[in-house]
């Protein structure tokens, strides 16, 4: 069967209906970019796929002499050998957007959908040397002056985007919680906003990457996104689907408010038996809340307003 007419790859005996929107999402991707991979045209070369790594780990906007800069800067040579040049990377960038990877916009150079590459994007981001990408790509958005482990003095955004892409970048970083906050309130303070840690965490999900995260950080900036988005939001949705089958194989791997936040978004879903799940074995003020958001749910109002109080 040809792949642009591939089936969805359930598991023996599934139904549609019975995956998670996490796995539907997985499964259109993996659908959409076998429709794109299959259009009778040659193997991609390496020198494309180290440009088109290139590219995603930029947030998936640049022209090639950014491009060129963050390769040259990072060691990357041709499979001929030598450097990669402007001109080379140019002839890249037109060989991925006539395999439909990327799209050649005016005023924007190549870009690349993040969602369709997620896979590719998390892999990256996994790799060891992920601990200083986000050192090269501030170098790079800055002009590509000095040595590229510099200390940071400014860092010369010229867009959001470009702000998503570098915090992308930093929360990957594999970074302390205290490492992270220091540096994101000091020379990265551009960076310290809510709505692009919301973009930079979600769009697209990687939910291995973010497993990847030090448990303290992890916990800090979910919490900060789930805050951020409404409880019907598809990426919520993806989030609490995450983290609700962490909670299940181990239940220790998540800090309290983070269960907490989901035992919420039970009670709004009027799932109690989900949400006392959630809150058994904590201890604080506000599980009283929860107790009597049951009770007031069941008609006992009298036993739900002592407890409000």
């Amino acid at each position: 069967m040809s792949k642009k007419n591939a089936p969805l790859a359930l598991p023996p005996g599934a139904s549609p209906y019975q995956l998670t929107a996490q796995e539907l999402v997985a499964e259109a991707h993996r659908i959409r970019a076998a429709r794109l991979s299959d259009d009778g045209s040659p193997p991609r070369s390496e020198d494309e796929d180290v440009v088109l790594d290139a590219l995603l780990l930029a947030g998936g906007s640049r022209g090639a002499g950014g491009l060129s800069q963050w390769l040259q800067a990072g060691g990357h040579a041709m499979s001929a050998g030598r450097p990669f040049r402007a001109a080379d990377v140019t002839l890249c960038l037109q060989a991925l957007q006539r395999r439909a990877l990327i799209e050649a916009v005016p005023g924007r150079g190549y870009l690349a959908d993040l969602a369709l590459h997620a896979e590719r994007l998390q892999a990256l981001l996994l790799r060891p040397e992920a601990r200083g990408y986000w050192r090269r790509l501030a170098w790079m958005f800055g002009g590509g002056h000095g040595e590229v482990d510099r200390p940071l003095s400014w860092l010369g955004l010229r867009s959001a985007d470009e702000k998503v892409a570098l915090l992308r970048l930093f929360v990957h970083a594999g970074l302390q919680r205290a490492v992270f906050e220091q540096q994101l309130t000091a020379t990265l303070s551009e960076l310290d906003d809510p709505l692009l840690l919301r973009a930079a965490l979600t769009e697209p999900w990687m939910p291995q990457a973010v497993a990847a995260m030090e448990t303290d950080l992890r916990s800090h900036l979910l919490g900060q996104v789930l805050d951020l988005l409404p409880t019907a939001d598809p990426r919520a949705t993806l989030m609490r689907e995450w983290l609700q089958q962490r909670f299940q194989a181990a239940p220790q791997t998540l800090a309290p408010d983070l269960r907490a936040r989901m035992a919420e978004a039970c009670v709004q879903a009027l799932d109690f038996e989900g949400m006392r799940r959630l809150l058994a074995g904590l201890h604080g003020p506000s599980l009283s809340l929860f107790e009597a958001a049951e009770l007031a749910y069941q008609g006992q109002w009298p036993q739900a307003v002592v407890l409000f109080e």
